[in-house]
């Protein structure tokens, strides 16, 4: 699933989004002065409504539409979408589980997204790695983890990305679906290696900037083959 926009919804230097390359540093700055996983600059961010413009963008619509495809043909029990933001990504998916918690680490941006959803869930505000260690294993039979990773794991293979990575794997059902979207397809590598998970799906948005979608279902214990699970035609 490949698709392309003559021109990107924001401005770009060396194929990176300005704004983004700010965020970032602003970010960095926060975390190096001690400010845990970044909360004061969240909290900043969602002082406005939709900070980074995600609604009404074609360009983040495509993205939404990969987490789709993503999740495939499936309907899911329990959704958790990890790092939900104000819930764009959740309401695009709405109609692929029956109950979709959310997890963020602004309070704010948890509100707003359960404001939009019309089906139950779980709220969970903080940072991720916290909150995951204190849900009960298969907690959830598909979770999306979108844009979030190069927050917390910019670099998978260190002690936390890998701790990271276990507890999400933990949680999720045997059967279960994981999705990932990012901009740079090497944060999945992790996952992408973990012999619990099979590559279920991927795809590619084919822009200035690249954004990889990688799903992922996770094998029973005994290394069998889920029913239900593979890839999937887009719809």
């Amino acid at each position: 699933m490949t698709s392309k926009l003559q021109r990107p919804p924001r401005k770009t230097f060396l194929g990176f989004y300005l704004g983004d390359l700010r965020d970032l540093g602003e970010y960095a700055r926060q975390l190096w002065r001690g400010d845990g996983f970044g909360r004061t600059f969240f909290d900043a961010k969602y002082a406005a409504v939709d900070p980074w413009g995600y609604e009404n963008s074609p360009y983040d619509e495509l993205k939404r539409a990969l987490v789709r495809y993503g999740l495939g043909g499936r309907r899911f029990e329990h959704l958790l979408d990890l790092g939900s933001g104000e819930g764009v990504v959740a309401k695009f998916v709405e109609d692929r589980a029956a109950r979709i918690s959310l997890a963020d680490l602004s309070a704010v941006a948890v509100a707003r997204a359960r404001q939009r959803l019309q089906v139950p869930g779980d709220d969970h505000v903080g940072d991720a790695l916290s909150l995951l260690r204190e849900l009960p294993e298969s907690y959830c039979d598909a979770i999306v983890i979108s844009e979030m990773l190069y927050y917390l794991a910019p670099l998978p293979m260190t002690r936390y990305g890998r701790e990271l990575r276990d507890q999400v794997v933990r949680v999720l059902a045997p059967g279960g679906r994981l999705v990932l979207l990012h901009p740079y397809g090497w944060l999945h590598a992790l996952y992408r290696r973990t012999s619990s998970l099979r590559v279920a799906a991927r795809a590619e948005l084919a822009t200035r900037r690249k954004v990889s979608m990688l799903a992922l279902d996770k094998l029973p214990a005994n290394g069998e083959s889920a029913p239900g699970t593979g890839e999937v035609s887009p719809s």
